[in-house]
């Protein structure tokens, strides 16, 4: 019994320990191109009504989100409302009803002037419900040594949600894009749990998961990450290890852009320090100047006379950001 407290006893203070050691990172987003950066071009579009179980209201539910996206402040889209489509229709003597079918897209893009048309169909839009049991134990005496097992009906449910959404260009009547998008959410509860899972709950969830897919496919999304900050130093001295070392406190205090300064003085005084330079790519990174953040960590690099795992893993990391970056440039930062 010794053994095992004094076992458990190390445990504990070897947690401590790590909890005390914990590796300082700072979080930072980046903002990718779409998925599907061809579709990007087509910047005046329409969502006709989709085929399928509600699938009028979900188109319209779709079309709302795809305006509402923007970058730097400015919309992405320019999307004709489901009002002003039908009074450009009614002017042409034309309705809504009918229109899901894509042979008539073409000419209901045209009289609009938008370049791409979207249509599509809502393909489950369903909840399952699975029963089971699950054991309990009662006791029968104050003690509880003798026990009564017995069983509780539990429920699983399962929603799934998946649309298919295709987008027309109305110049060729190419369909530049078809996929099936899918979401799924679950619960759980027991009738003895005291609560229930919302089969609305659920199914809102799985469709949003469904649509969240979508909107990576068309448009740029965020990334979260975090980043590594180096706190070993070398080759520079006891005065300014001690400055180094009183930076770092201002990353447990959430001042990221202080530590930054502190270290580009330093880095002045010590130009070829690897621990410097690699911090300072980290600042520039959280910035999203991927550019100078790419500099200090190349310096960083070339500095190396053995393998260091942080800043080639930096060095390739921001490289591939930089490739991406250049495709969202491209396509909706020029």
């Amino acid at each position: 019994m010794k053994k095992f407290f004094s076992y458990i006893f190390l445990v504990y203070i070897n947690l401590l320990v790590l909890s005390g050691c914990s590796q300082k990172k700072v979080s930072t987003y980046f903002i990718n191109p779409p998925n599907n950066p061809e579709v990007s071009k087509y910047k005046t579009i329409a969502f006709l009504p989709f085929k399928g179980k509600n699938g009028d209201l979900f188109s319209l539910e779709l079309e709302s989100k795809v305006k509402n996206l923007s970058i730097n402040g400015k919309p992405i889209f320019k999307v004709i409302d489901r009002q002003n489509l039908k009074t450009i229709l009614s002017e042409q003597k034309l309705s809504l009803s009918g229109l899901v079918d894509e042979s008539k897209a073409i000419k209901i893009g045209k009289l609009l002037g938008v370049s791409g048309i979207w249509t599509g169909a809502v393909l489950k839009n369903n909840v399952s419900i699975y029963p089971f049991y699950e054991r309990r134990f009662k006791c029968l005496d104050e003690k509880c040594k003798k026990t009564k097992e017995y069983l509780v009906r539990c429920y699983r449910k399962e929603a799934n949600f998946s649309f298919i959404a295709r987008l027309l260009d109305v110049s060729t009547g190419e369909v530049v894009y078809s996929k099936n998008n899918k979401g799924f959410a679950s619960g759980e509860y027991c009738l003895d749990s005291g609560y229930t899972v919302s089969s609305q709950y659920l199914l809102n969830l799985a469709k949003e998961r469904a649509i969240k897919k979508f909107l990576k496919d068309i448009a740029p999304y965020k990334t979260y990450y975090s980043l590594k900050i180096k706190e070993d130093i070398e080759g520079i001295s006891e005065k300014d290890e001690e400055t180094f070392k009183n930076s770092l406190d201002w990353i447990d205090a959430k001042d990221l852009n202080k530590a930054c300064d502190i270290w580009k003085k330093l880095l002045k005084k010590y130009p070829n320090n690897i621990t410097l330079l690699y911090n300072l790519g980290v600042c520039y990174e959280t910035k999203n100047n991927l550019t100078k953040a790419y500099t200090f960590y190349k310096k960083a690099y070339n500095l190396l006379s053995k393998p260091d795992e942080d800043v080639i893993n930096a060095l390739n990391r921001i490289k591939k950001l930089l490739k991406r970056q250049n495709v969202l440039q491209k396509s909706f930062l020029r």
